[in-house]
């Protein structure tokens, strides 16, 4: 799906980008003490959520897909898109916002991941700045067994989307099946992905131990809360 991305933003066409664009800007602005106006979304996907911060922030996305970032970049041609890994990415800039949303901190699986990808979140953060994450599901909420069905029916684009999770130690495993039907042909594939499942506590552990005052918000932008660390002037 990351290499579609006409399917991903048809897949994920439920989502509010404007409502949650506000979210995030309230939250941020409330708590930003740094004096600029620069935004660095990390795992950018198409660039929605950009599309809505930009007339309020000078935003750079970073993406490990070449094929999300083409559809961001054409999205938003008057920002700054860069394909890189959350994990390593040393852009040698502050930003005064840093944003992780969608889950895509789960991607990073381990615990030692997730310390070492938010040192680098804090690198990039200016002082006085703000780093908002979005988890992915606590193990609680995990479903072992849960299986879910997305669908799109455009008049020529039409998509089924199934998934069964399962959990495998502390990872949850996203057996994913797509049928897509478009320009009178169908296809059919299926491909898996692997999310850490971490707790409240880990989430807050290891951004304060990368140097963040850090609060949890459980309202969040949908049903998964959002993690908020302010790095002191």
């Amino acid at each position: 799906m990351y290499r579609r991305p006409k399917l991903y933003d048809a897949i994920y066409a439920f989502k509010d980008y404007e409502r949650e664009a506000t979210i995030v800007r309230e939250l941020a602005n409330a708590r930003k003490q740094s004096p600029g106006n620069t935004l660095l979304d990390i795992a950018c996907g198409t660039g929605a959520h950009i599309l809505h911060l930009k007339k309020d922030y000078e935003c750079t996305g970073i993406d490990l897909s070449p094929f999300l970032l083409k559809a961001a970049a054409e999205r938003n041609p008057e920002c700054k898109f860069i394909e890189g890994d959350m994990r390593f990415q040393e852009l040698g800039q502050w930003f005064d916002v840093v944003i992780c949303l969608f889950s895509a901190i789960g991607y990073v699986k381990t615990f030692d991941a997730l310390e070492s990808t938010l040192a680098h979140f804090y690198t990039h953060t200016a002082p006085g700045g703000v780093c908002i994450v979005e988890p992915w599901l606590f193990p609680e909420n995990f479903r072992d067994g849960f299986m879910s069905l997305d669908t799109v029916d455009l008049p020529d684009y039409k998509v089924a989307r199934m998934i069964t999770n399962s959990k495998v130690g502390d990872i949850s495993v996203m057996d994913m099946h797509f049928m897509l039907g478009c320009s009178g042909e169908i296809e059919y594939w299926e491909t898996k992905s692997e999310l850490g499942l971490f707790t409240e506590v880990e989430y807050r552990e290891a951004m304060t131990r990368a140097g963040f005052e850090v609060e949890f918000d459980e309202k969040g932008l949908w049903s998964r809360g959002l993690f908020i660390g302010k790095k002191s002037l």
